[in-house]
């Protein structure tokens, strides 16, 4: 995401929603706080949590706050929201951003433009979530050949300008193409972040009860 999903390099943009009533996954399969596994010398300094809310009954949606940190303070938050999208086998994220506090992040391009973008999903629930960039170089030859409506953006991405349902059979018939190994875009690994325990209290050494004197004999 640049501002969390959208700095995956090479994302696939569709000017229509992916998801529909029939295919959007109406569970919690992502709902819960995951963190980027971080790499390197600054992997102690910095961190990186997406926090999946599931929305409710009433869209099948997620709300996806992605907050970074470095040395504990906030550098860059955003706000996306979600769509966990099924089709034949394949797992399918349909996320458009919702709002930013950086209001000069590159993010604000697809705000304005209400531009959705595509990932392959591939979970094991409660364990890991993998989100895949389709493949640049794939989908870019399939336009080619099928003639499918699109525009291309500056960076070389393509913004699909298929309706919903022509979105959806493309990548039925297409999709296994747009993830094959080898792909250069970067994955993005999102594991649970680790609950905080509360710590055990410490025993206290019981204080030594040091017995009154007894009291004097009463002279008669």
């Amino acid at each position: 995401m640049i501002a969390g999903l959208s700095a995956l390099s090479g994302c696939v943009l569709s000017i229509h929603p992916l998801h529909s009533k029939d295919t959007v996954q109406n569970g919690g399969e992502l709902r819960g706080d995951w963190i980027v596994p971080q790499k390197g010398k600054n992997a102690k300094n910095v961190t990186e949590v997406y926090k999946f809310d599931w929305g409710g009954w009433a869209n099948h949606s997620y709300y996806v706050t992605y907050i970074k940190t470095a040395d504990g303070d906030e550098v860059e938050v955003a706000f996306w929201e979600a769509y966990l999208v099924k089709l034949g086998d394949a797992y399918y994220l349909d996320a458009l951003p919702r709002d930013f506090e950086l209001v000069e992040s590159p993010s604000q391009q697809l705000y304005v433009m209400g531009l959705h973008v595509l990932f392959r999903v591939e979970f094991k629930e409660g364990e890991e979530i993998t989100l895949l960039p389709l493949n640049l170089g794939a989908i870019n030859e399939v336009i080619v050949k099928t003639k499918t409506n699109h525009i291309m953006r500056e960076a070389g991405s393509p913004v699909l300008l298929l309706e919903t349902t022509e979105l959806q059979q493309f990548l039925i018939k297409h999709g296994e193409l747009f993830v094959q190994k080898g792909q250069k875009q970067a994955a993005l690994l999102l594991k649970p972040k680790p609950k905080k325990t509360s710590a055990t209290p410490k025993a206290k050494t019981p204080e030594k009860v040091i017995p009154a004197e007894p009291p004097l004999p009463q002279k008669k």
